[in-house]
């Protein structure tokens, strides 16, 4: 029999509190400036700001690992390590931000990606009210907590719900590999 395919995956702490304010300040400081891409035709208000691979990879290892396991165990895509110059959204979703449902790497004049996983660190400390992750319809709730990481196929309709009191931290990688065709 075959073993069912799981439709996201997480971690339950992939850093702690401390760690997340360590890669907070690492982060902060190397931001670069480049042009937010989001989908076409849907509802966006974060701020998104910008860090290069290079700047945080020692830190992020632990992911990196997380993601090629949850790959092995779970879905078996061909991903290629990131690359120094791959570019990551540091996501702040401040009072009424959200992002509509959407799929990531998919638009209309491209409708075969590289995308193969979406991977979303929640890097929120404080307490925050709405602002809820919802993939195919469905809120997860697994990824509420500060140092949890959500991973999922790109090409799974998600969204961020409106924050209504305090700001949402996220930072998204996103993993690729060889085009689906």
């Amino acid at each position: 029999m075959k073993k069912p395919v799981r439709s996201f995956y997480y971690w339950w702490q992939i850093f702690n509190r401390e760690e997340i304010k360590k890669l907070d300040k690492v982060i902060n400081k190397n931001f670069i400036t480049t042009t937010d891409a989001p989908a076409a035709g849907v509802t966006k208000t974060s701020t998104v700001k910008f860090v290069k691979w290079k700047s945080i990879k020692t830190i992020m290892a632990p992911v990196l690992d997380v993601i090629h396991y949850a790959n092995m165990m779970n879905f078996g895509f061909h991903l290629y390590p990131p690359r120094d110059d791959k570019t990551l959204n540091y996501n702040i979703y401040e009072k009424g931000g959200e992002y509509d449902f959407h799929e990531d790497g998919i638009t209309y004049n491209n409708p075969v990606s590289d995308f193969k996983f979406t991977c979303i660190l929640n890097l929120t400390l404080d307490p925050i009210e709405g602002g809820d992750f919802y993939l195919a319809h469905r809120k997860i709730e697994e990824i509420a907590q500060p140092g949890r990481i959500l991973l999922f196929p790109s090409f799974r309709c998600h969204a961020s719900k409106p924050v209504t009191k305090g700001i949402r931290k996220t930072l998204s990688l996103w993993m690729d590999g060889p085009k689906f065709v």
